[in-house]
């Protein structure tokens, strides 16, 4: 997990897209993202900001950090998405990705991946309790280094 953390730390640009419910276009915008270590590359924080088509600019934090060899943890806090700081459980990762989900409402569940190829993508999937259970995409940023 370190060596994911490390590959993600550095200066992010790029676009984000955004959508309320599942059949909504994504607009697009710009984005852009920090990323920096601690304690010895166990803890990442990730700061972003991004602009709501309606709302306007808005900003938000991940700290992800690691809880053992192979699980994490994490807090999550977003102007528009999250406005209080929410805590975050390790669902599943590799070298190359972390995801996190949570319910937040009775049978409604969030998603939030975070994953490093060539570009590093942030993807938050929101789940609604129908039937078929599909999580969708609510906000997708994929950045490139600055």
């Amino acid at each position: 997990m370190v060596s994911l953390f490390t590959a993600i730390a550095g200066n992010w640009q790029g676009h984000n897209g955004f959508r309320l419910m599942p059949d909504d276009d994504l607009s697009d915008a710009p984005c852009t993202a920090a990323a920096s270590l601690a304690a010895r590359g166990s803890v990442l924080t990730l700061s972003y900001d991004w602009r709501h088509p309606e709302d306007g600019q808005q900003e938000g934090t991940l700290v992800l950090a690691r809880t053992s060899e192979s699980s994490a943890c994490g807090l999550w806090i977003d102007t528009w998405h999250q406005k209080s700081a929410q805590p975050l459980g390790d669902v599943e990762h590799t070298d190359e990705s972390i995801l996190f989900e949570w319910e937040y409402a009775e049978g409604w569940r969030w998603q939030i991946e975070v994953a490093i190829a060539e570009s590093l993508l942030v993807t938050m999937r929101n789940i609604v309790p129908r039937e078929p259970v599909t999580p969708y995409e609510t906000m997708t940023m994929r950045l490139e280094r600055a």
